[in-house]
């Protein structure tokens, strides 16, 4: 891609005096750009006729009066960018120097940045608000108070992180029920990069909820030591292993074992062979929802190459006393270290 060329001296000029809103073209600027022609040292102060006069011979054929002028070095006397030398009305004199200037642009960026921080403030807040919404739930009343329909969407596109982590929430961990199983294919690690904290979390509280989970992730855990040490911040990793290991204990159906790069699977999160979550897109970040009504064949194909993968592969989290059973390289690792620290403590008798 070819690089944009630098910006001249001028041009970079005219660009920050835009961002303020004093572009080259706004009349304030005009006047002050008058004063400096005609002000033979910094320190002079100089009346409205010459300033008029000088604006006059830049902008020739142009009608402004002298009233006009006062109101515009009124503004600018409110801006900073020059001072006045005496209050009385008919006797008011205008200086202009690099310190006026200096101390006007400073108060312009003051209450540019303020106002920018107001709006980004607002439309941060319209963001939230809309990714708020499940427009499933806002398509199901509006075809019931328009259609006297009662319907339920079987299928849907999610956009972004936030819309997965709210579907898979709502649709698959909070109607999770015991007896009922969660399969999850952790396939790719860095569109989750702001939700595997609470993707963890998540796991756990279905556990404890009473129902089977099924974690399958990619063998590229072991090699995405920056990663881990990023998303799982001091020893977050090693305290989710000893509670993995407290569940399993305690008999809950927990289980979470590392493919080893098989093809044919989909990254999905399911319930059952009722719900199911599909990545279809990483950046930017798109899934996939269908529901059995909408696409059983999808949903019994996936589950089906899920199981026979899963079934071939080594559970973790078995014995504290031989944490790398299930691990399929021995070589360090801040995931595999992680969960040697984690069976050290469990293995002590530690929680």
């Amino acid at each position: 891609m070819r690089e944009s060329p630098a910006l001249s001296s001028r041009q970079k000029l005219e660009r920050s005096l835009t961002q303020l809103g004093f572009g080259p073209d706004t009349r304030p600027l005009s006047v002050l750009r008058a004063m400096m022609r005609i002000q033979s040292t910094p320190s002079r102060s100089l009346d409205v006729s010459e300033i008029h006069g000088s604006l006059l011979r830049a902008e020739p054929g142009t009608a402004l009066s002298k009233g006009w002028v006062r109101k515009v070095l009124d503004q600018l006397s409110n801006m900073q960018m020059i001072r006045v030398e005496n209050e009385s009305e008919s006797r008011k004199k205008y200086i202009s120097d690099i310190n006026t200037i200096v101390a006007g642009l400073e108060q312009l960026k003051g209450r540019t940045l303020s106002s920018l921080e107001k709006r980004r403030a607002a439309l941060q807040a319209r963001s939230n608000e809309l990714s708020a919404f499940n427009f499933s739930d806002v398509a199901r009343v509006l075809e019931g108070k328009t259609a006297g329909r009662a319907q339920q969407p079987n299928s849907g596109l999610l956009k972004g992180l936030q819309s997965y982590a709210d579907f898979a929430d709502a649709e698959i961990y909070e109607k999770a029920v015991p007896g009922d199983v969660i399969r999850i294919a952790q396939l790719q690690l860095r569109p989750f990069r702001g939700g595997i904290t609470e993707g963890v979390n998540r796991t756990l509280r279905a556990a404890e909820s009473g129902a089977e989970v099924r974690c399958l992730v990619t063998v590229d855990v072991l090699s995405a030591d920056d990663f881990l040490a990023e998303v799982f911040p001091e020893n977050a990793l090693v305290e989710f292993f000893v509670k993995a290991y407290g569940a399993r204990q305690k008999g809950l159906k927990l289980d979470l074992r590392i493919d080893t790069g098989h093809t044919g699977l989909y990254h999905l999160t399911s319930l059952n062979k009722d719900n199911m979550v599909i990545l279809v897109s990483e950046d930017p970040m798109a899934a996939m929802w269908v529901s059995r009504r909408f696409n059983p064949d999808l949903i019994e194909a996936a589950i089906a190459s899920f199981e026979q993968i899963w079934q071939g592969l080594t559970p973790l989290i078995q014995d504290p006393k031989h944490p790398e059973l299930g691990v399929p390289t021995t070589k360090p690792s801040f995931f595999l270290e992680a969960l040697k620290a984690a069976a050290t403590i469990v293995a002590s008798g530690g929680t």
